[in-house]
């Protein structure tokens, strides 16, 4: 089997000690790092590579990290590019506002903690990953589904390529009609009901956990039939073995057999939702342990103080 694509992340400071130090704790098998020095040179380096997250200093001479984020988000090509600003100046409010408003979906503060930097990229690149899956299946959906309806010639010739895009997809697709599954591929089988089995003329919404079915129901399906723009949630369903997944569905609204259906993709992001859950604990943690030693050396100044 061909080893998957490296990921590019790029890392920005003007410090190469500082840019060793983060490649030291990336060094795994996937991911590419690509170094910068400063806001200019990473810039530049956005016309050469296609980057999956951007790991940047603030302070840094000439243009620092939040002016280059700003113009980060004024380029089409890198508006969407997830910013993590890893610095040491101060946590005052102000200042991470400040970093929020030009674009950054984190902060990290030195010196790192090697494991919650992990624990952030892998989030990140896994989203990248499966960004890039669905962009791809989508687009092979497209052109799959436009063959399909330009001639009944056309029809028989694209068949094969038609039921291999359908049944060899890593994301689950389903037809979503009159309140009831119309067509679904393996995949979908998978994910709703654990293993290879017919859903047709099922209800989507009784894998829906309790508490997201009013949600699915009454905004998600409601609004994309009000609107007709493509609408994207992330819920809790149930399998027909009882296992709880997080799933991501992505829904848009189609002709089907002369009526308004629902074209459903949907991924199961479990491993990426424990990923973030355990993220959310590294930084508690962290936090935690933060405060106890703030705690600890205001006691000890106490003591040295008032003997």
């Amino acid at each position: 089997m061909a080893d998957k694509k490296k990921i590019n992340i790029l890392a920005v400071d003007d410090r190469e000690e500082n840019l060793l130090a983060i490649e030291s704790i990336l060094d795994a098998p996937g991911f590419n790092i690509i170094k910068a020095t400063s806001g200019n040179e990473a810039l530049g380096l956005m016309f050469d590579y296609d980057f999956a997250l951007v790991l940047m200093d603030v302070q840094m001479p000439g243009m620092d990290g939040f002016e280059t984020a700003e113009l980060m988000r004024g380029s089409e090509r890198t508006r969407h590019i997830p910013i993590i600003f890893v610095t040491a100046i101060s946590k005052e409010k102000k200042h991470i506002f400040r970093g929020y408003d030009t674009g950054a979906v984190d902060y990290l503060f030195k010196p790192i903690e090697p494991e919650i930097l992990l624990s952030k990229i892998t989030v990140f690149t896994d989203l990248y990953r499966q960004r890039n899956a669905l962009e791809e299946l989508t687009l092979k959906l497209e052109n799959t589904i436009s063959e399909l309806l330009g001639s009944k010639e056309k029809l028989k010739q694209s068949e094969e390529k038609y039921r291999d895009i359908f049944e060899n997809a890593n994301e689950g697709i389903f037809i979503y009609q009159g309140g009831k599954i119309q067509f679904h591929n393996p995949k979908t089988s998978e994910i709703l009901h654990g293993k290879n089995s017919d859903l047709l003329q099922k209800d989507f919404v009784d894998f829906v956990h309790p508490e997201f079915r009013q949600l699915i129901q009454n905004e998600h399906f409601h609004r994309l039939g009000k609107d007709f723009s493509d609408q994207r949630i992330a819920i809790k369903v149930i399998d027909s073995e009882g296992e709880i997944k997080w799933v991501e569905i992505n829904s848009i609204v189609i002709n089907w057999g002369g009526q308004e259906a629902f074209l459903n993709f949907i991924s199961d992001i479990t491993e990426r939702k424990l990923a973030e859950e355990e993220t959310r604990r590294a930084k508690k943690l962290a936090e935690q342990a933060s405060r106890t030693k703030s705690e600890f050396l205001a006691n000890m100044s106490m003591k040295f103080v008032h003997p």
